[in-house]
C-alpha cells in the first residue's frame, strides 16, 4: 500500500517522492523508520506509551500551502556533487534522528525533543527556504509564549507546522499562535491506523 500511494503521489505531483509520510496514516501510533539496505523497517510505539507526547505537540496551519518536495533535487544534486558542506549537514541530521529515533524507542520524550529541536536547526542551515515569513513568525509568537521550538512539517516552504510546548503553556501557546495569524488544528496521534475495507 504504501508503496503504491507513493509512485501515485510522484506521478501526480512529478516530483521524486519518499515512504516516510505515509506510515503514520497506515499504522497510528508514532513511527520510527529505519532504511537498512534493501528495504525499509518501522517500528510503531503506541500513542500509550509516550502519552506526553499528544500533550506536548500543538499543529498550527502558517496560512501557507507548502511546496512539496520543493528541495528535494537541488539537495540530491548537491550530495551527487560531493559537496562538503551538504555532506556534512546529512551526516549531522543522521545522527541526531538516530538520536531522536532512539529516545523514543526509549520512552524518553525530553531528550527526544531535545535531538529534533537541534536536527531542525541544522535542517534550516541546509535548506534556509524551509522556512518563510509566515513560519518565522508564527515560531517567534510561540517560543515567547512559553513554547520549546517548533518545526515546519514536510519538505517545508509553508504548510502545518509542529510546535512543542508543555501542558502548562499550551493555553497560551495556541493563543499567540492564533494571535500572530496561525490556524491551530484538531491534531492528536491517531491511536490507529488506515482501515481499508471492501465495497
Amino acid at each position: 500500500m504504501v508503496a503504491t500511494v507513493r509512485d501515485v503521489e510522484a506521478r501526480l505531483i512529478h516530483t521524486p517522492t519518499g515512504v516516510q509520510d505515509y506510515w503514520g496514516a497506515v499504522r497510528g501510533g508514532i513511527n520510527v523508520i529505519d532504511y537498512p539496505p534493501g528495504h525499509t523497517d518501522v517500528t510503531t510505539i503506541p500513542s500509550e506509551r509516550l502519552p506526553a507526547f499528544d500533550q506536548w505537540l500543538i499543529c498550527c496551519y502558517s496560512g501557507r500551502s507548502r511546496a512539496s518536495a520543493i528541495n528535494n533535487w537541488e539537495i540530491f544534486k548537491k550530495l551527487f556533487d560531493r559537496d562538503a558542506n551538504t555532506l556534512l549537514f546529512f551526516n549531522k541530521i543522521g545522527g541526531l534522528a538516530r538520536q531522536c529515533a532512539n529516545a523514543v524507542l526509549d520512552g524518553n520524550l525530553e531528550r527526544a525533543l531535545q535531538a529534533s529541536r537541534e536536527e531542525w536547526e541544522v535542517r534550516k542551515q541546509l535548506w534556509p527556504a524551509i522556512v518563510t515569513p509566515e513560519t518565522e513568525s508564527l515560531d517567534q509568537a510561540a517560543r515567547k509564549a512559553g513554547a520549546m521550538f517548533s518545526r515546519v512539517c514536510g519538505a517545508g516552504g509553508g504548510g502545518v507546522m509542529a510546535i512543542f510546548a508543555s501542558p502548562d503553556r499550551r493555553a497560551a501557546v495556541e493563543a499567540a499562535l492564533k494571535a500572530a495569524g496561525g490556524q491551530v488544528l484538531d491534531a492528536h496521534v491517531a491511536r490507529q491506523g488506515l482501515e481499508v475495507k471492501g465495497i
